[in-house]
């Protein structure tokens, strides 16, 4: 599948309403918002998650991410973190086991000024 790059400069991302953390929560799907919502959140787990996407796509924003992830629930928090962040993943089998695959649809990385661990610990 190829994805066109859209050219949205961070500055343009910080100051447009689009990018709010309130505008980022709704762009992660329903069903993973119902899991946000009932779950204790490893809050822990997912900073550590966060770090990993941030420090990846802000070095190279126009790499691809691959990791190996057997855990079903990290995948599920990687995938909203994705989401969140305005970046594209599915998960596959590959040799038996599960990976996940994230690439980043902008030309640059603007990650979001609050983190989604961020945004939860305030609505509780």
């Amino acid at each position: 599948m190829v994805y066109e790059k859209l050219m949205v400069p961070c500055i343009f991302v910080v100051e447009h309403p689009a990018y709010t953390p309130k505008e980022c929560y709704q762009r992660i799907s329903r069903s993973l918002r119902g899991t946000l919502k009932k779950r204790q959140i490893p809050l822990g787990t997912l900073e550590c998650l966060e770090e990993e996407m941030l420090s990846f796509f802000s070095v190279s924003p126009e790499a691809i991410y691959v990791s190996m992830m057997e855990n079903g629930y990290q995948r599920l928090l990687l995938h909203a973190v994705c989401q969140y962040m305005d970046l594209i993943s599915a998960s596959s089998n590959f040799k038996g086991k599960r990976q996940v695959r994230v690439i980043n649809r902008h030309r640059d990385f603007c990650p979001p000024e609050l983190l989604l661990s961020s945004y939860l610990q305030m609505r509780c």
